[in-house]
């Protein structure tokens, strides 16, 4: 099955700080073809380390990772426990593909916020699938899914959720999931190539296991 070109439409969060302090969200595709969310309205203790931030994430959409991982390790240096931060630097890990590493700065944003991050629970989710630790990807993705009220984490958790028991051909739990998730996403037209993937693969296989 050909997860591939799917899974890194949803691949990565980057979180940075608007001056009216709104919770937007803005897209772009890079050259990986991934498409990153970046959400806005997030706190920083000074300045400094929000400007830091903001010109990490500028490199970050120019495809410029090494000069953003040294930005994003400067702006660290001032707020060592900020989660933004360490995930952020987890994202440009990850698009190098250092995953191991990663996980690391993912999994230290995720403590450091008391779990309560869960940019960072899903950003591990992600990269465990791609790495094959589908116990792992599941636990995350699940976490996810009961603690979050934002629509966006919600959808991208549940569209991963099934990619992986399709990739470990549990067809019944799949399907279980996607009925889930057309409930909740099936009227908004910008998930619907999503939502149709996913059903064209698990009637595949079903396919398949007959």
């Amino acid at each position: 099955m050909k997860f591939y070109l799917i899974v890194i439409l949803f691949s990565v969060l980057i979180s940075c700080k608007s001056e009216n302090n709104s919770n937007e969200k803005n897209s772009l595709k890079n050259k990986k073809g991934n498409i990153d969310l970046y959400i806005t309205g997030e706190k920083f203790e000074t300045k400094k380390s929000e400007k830091l931030n903001s010109e990490g994430i500028e490199l970050s959409k120019k495809n410029e990772y090494k000069k953003a991982e040294k930005i994003f390790l400067n702006a660290l240096k001032i707020e060592p426990n900020n989660s933004i931060i360490l995930n952020n630097l987890g994202n440009v890990k990850k698009f190098q593909n250092e995953y191991e590493e990663s996980i690391k700065y993912y999994e230290k944003s995720l403590l450091v916020s008391d779990s309560l991050y869960l940019n960072s629970a899903l950003n591990i989710g992600i990269v465990s699938y791609q790495t094959e630790n589908y116990n792992k990807s599941l636990s995350l993705l699940e976490y996810v899914i009961s603690k979050s009220n934002n629509l966006k984490l919600t959808e991208i958790a549940y569209y991963n959720l099934v990619l992986v028991y399709l990739k470990q051909n549990e067809c019944e739990k799949a399907k279980t999931e996607l009925k889930k998730y057309e409930n909740i996403f099936k009227d908004k037209f910008q998930f619907v190539k999503q939502y149709e993937y996913l059903k064209s693969e698990i009637k595949n296989c079903v396919q398949h296991r007959i």
